[in-house]
């Protein structure tokens, strides 16, 4: 089993899935723009990943990153501004579990670095650049 540390970057006219082997420390970013359109290399990536029976590693990336990729792996041909407004419904969501993929559901195993450490706790809650600053 391998452990993949990944991140999504979206805006309205660019998607970008950044991933790194932890052990390896092999690299793999796909875009989907107007300019790019990766996300057939991306999926047959994450076939790889789920077959291999491989996690996924991130920092909230239960609460946002892979309900955004869970979007997109269901409705692979959604277009970049479709992409971002679900990000924007997933951000802008008033009910922060209504997003949430229930593990039995995730179509790739996932370990969120943001709830191990609990800083999902009110208490404790910082952000990822808050934690690389400190």
């Amino acid at each position: 089993m391998t452990d993949w540390i990944y991140d999504l970057e979206i805006y309205k006219n660019f998607f970008c899935g950044y991933f790194g082997n932890a052990d390896t420390r092999e690299c793999y970013a796909f875009e989907i723009s107007d300019r790019k359109d990766e996300r057939e290399e991306m999926f047959q990536f994450l076939r790889e990943i789920a077959r291999n029976k491989d996690r996924m590693v991130g920092f909230n990336n239960i609460g946002f990153d892979y309900p955004v990729l869970h979007f997109l792996l269901k409705k692979q041909d959604a277009s970049v501004k479709q992409i971002y407004n679900q990000a924007q419904r997933v951000i802008n969501s008033e009910d922060k579990f209504e997003h949430t993929i229930p593990e039995y559901k995730m179509l790739i195993p996932q370990i969120d670095l943001y709830k191990i450490w609990h800083f999902d706790n009110a208490a404790r809650a910082t952000s990822l650049k808050i934690l690389e600053y400190n």
